[in-house]
């Protein structure tokens, strides 16, 4: 046996080892690229605010007539994955005077689905118990975590929940100059 493993040896391939240079490929991966960001229209009556250091876009909701009714939505986009679910959610709470939530309790809080353009997104909608609410998308995109915030009274959010929905199944990608 050891006669036939010298002999294989030695009568192996003589050919010098060649290296080539073949020139450089970008891949998209799931057809994204770097200057991809998404897009919104909001509604008419949703009226431009002046967002803070932590805020993208914020909007105050009014009525046909032009009077507030009570109703914020904060936008921030933040590089990476910010936060896990259950300190989001956690914290969340603790801005609602709620306790917070073992890791089990809050999974049945979150729900997910996804945009007319295909973009995946979880939803949490929280309210305690002097009427406050907070619904909040939370949407990974492109390395980034855009997260639209809802606020204000449980039964006016109810009420403009449709246009909300509506503004978050709308969002699309758009290429950023």
């Amino acid at each position: 046996m050891l006669i036939i493993t010298i002999i294989m040896f030695l009568s192996g391939c003589k050919e010098p080892i060649r290296t080539y240079q073949l020139p450089k490929q970008t891949i998209y991966i799931a057809g994204l690229q770097q200057d991809q960001v998404l897009g919104w229209h909001a509604p008419s009556y949703w009226q431009v605010q002046t967002p803070d250091n932590m805020v993208k876009e914020r909007y105050q909701l009014a009525s046909d007539s032009g009077k507030d009714v009570g109703i914020t939505l904060n936008i921030s986009v933040f590089p990476g994955n910010v936060g896990s679910q259950l300190a989001n959610i956690n914290r969340w709470r603790a801005q609602l005077q709620l306790n917070a939530l073992s890791i089990e309790e809050s999974n049945s809080l979150v729900t997910t689905n996804t945009t007319k353009s295909g973009i995946e997104y979880t939803r949490v909608k929280l309210s305690n118990t002097k009427g406050d609410a907070i619904d909040v998308i939370t949407m990974p995109f492109n390395g980034k975590t855009y997260f639209f915030k809802f606020t204000g009274k449980h039964q006016t959010l109810n009420t403009h929940e449709e246009d909300y929905m509506t503004f978050i199944t709308d969002i699309h990608v758009e290429n950023h100059d």
